[in-house]
């Protein structure tokens, strides 16, 4: 029963209390009492991405981060979190090195939320964040090769947008996963 309490302070305190250590709480939360905290993630992640584009950057990292340690629990609240993550990376675009480190967390969310649904939204962020910012291109070509890998044979659908934008020689992984997508081949990482 202390769990409904704890979600009550983290959702009332947002604003009041440091962030991060509101962050790091729902992080334990799904670490130690997960079945008890997973039915109160819409809450927490709505309260989470409220004027998240205007956060500082460090703020942001936090929420990614603490998005990676709900692993597989993440797909409850995908349909609020995955467009809000698109949409702060279009946004700060120019900002290398926070959306770097903020594209890399994000691979590791969709590796664990699953992206079958979000396909078209992220191959879409992915080109028109591309062409903000060429530092970006390996660290979106890494979310493609999983947009690819678990999308299977429509992600083909996007391949010239795609390379409209990328040289996607430069990420062998997504250029093997394509190549077992076009000849139906099972996918064998090297």
């Amino acid at each position: 029963p202390l769990v409904p309490h704890v979600v009550d302070f983290i959702c009332q305190k947002w604003n009041v209390l440091d962030k991060c250590l509101l962050l790091r709480i729902s992080e334990w939360m799904m670490m130690y009492v997960s079945d008890d905290f997973r039915p109160y993630l819409p809450r927490v992640v709505s309260v989470f991405l409220r004027d998240f584009n205007s956060y500082e950057v460090r703020i942001v990292d936090g929420i990614v981060s603490a998005f990676v340690s709900f692993s597989d629990s993440i797909e409850v609240v995908a349909h609020v979190a995955y467009p809000a993550l698109l949409n702060w990376v279009l946004h700060n675009a120019s900002n290398t090195m926070a959306c770097n480190e903020i594209l890399h967390k994000m691979k590791l969310i969709f590796v664990s939320g699953g992206v079958t649904k979000f396909t078209s939204l992220i191959v879409r962020t992915t080109v028109l964040t591309a062409t903000l910012n060429s530092q970006l291109h390996q660290r979106l070509l890494e979310i493609l090769a999983v947009v690819a890998f678990q999308s299977g044979q429509s992600f083909l659908l996007y391949i010239p947008q795609i390379k409209s934008v990328f040289d996607i020689s430069i990420n062998p992984l997504l250029c093997g996963i394509i190549k077992s997508l076009k000849f139906s081949l099972p996918f064998e990482p090297a």
